[in-house]
């Protein structure tokens, strides 16, 4: 069920940034004869991009921990796509052309949509939105500002029995830092 929800957020990221495309290329009023080829075009626009995100493995990993190497594959499955969608519309050139801005445009609030949507996710599950965050729990002093004490930090605070209240480091060029 999860993994539908994914694929099914992913390929409606596709639809919103492909009309979001047109949208501010023609300056937040879209003609209707462009309308009928965007929407014309967006099934192929879908199709090509749920098979990249799809190549690129964009469904293995868990939102819960997304991070930099779940945002490089969104960018080279995107970037995939961004080559593949103008040459899949070079096979039916009836739909119409599609304006090159939005072959650019596209893609980057794309990138944009669902980076941001895993990056939300993660930041919710993790508690970042609470207003009571880091208020509660038993506090807690890393004694370490080195990547294990910032691994330790990330584990510690999605925990709400916990909340780091400092560091404790030798190395003089940390003091005062955050982390």
């Amino acid at each position: 069920m999860r993994s539908f929800l994914v694929i099914l957020h992913d390929v409606i990221a596709a639809a919103l940034a492909w009309g979001a495309a047109y949208w501010l290329r023609f300056n937040f009023e879209i003609p209707d004869a462009q309308i009928d080829g965007m929407l014309a075009t967006l099934p192929i626009v879908m199709a090509t991009q749920a098979l990249a995100f799809h190549l690129f493995g964009l469904y293995q990993g868990i939102w819960r921990f997304a991070s930099l190497p779940d945002l490089k594959r969104i960018i080279f499955a995107v970037g995939l796509s961004a080559m593949a969608i103008p040459a899949a519309l070079l096979m039916f050139p009836s739909l119409g052309a599609v304006p090159r801005s939005v072959l650019v445009l596209q893609p980057l609030i794309l990138v944009l949509i669902m980076g941001g949507g895993r990056f939300l996710y993660r930041a919710w599950r993790d508690g970042h939105f609470s207003l009571s965050a880091g208020q509660e729990g038993w506090s807690v002093l890393i004694i370490g500002a080195g990547d294990a004490g910032a691994s330790l930090v990330r584990e510690l605070s999605t925990r709400p029995e916990w909340r780091v209240v400092g560091f404790v480091d030798d190395d003089l060029a940390k003091q005062g830092r955050r982390l």
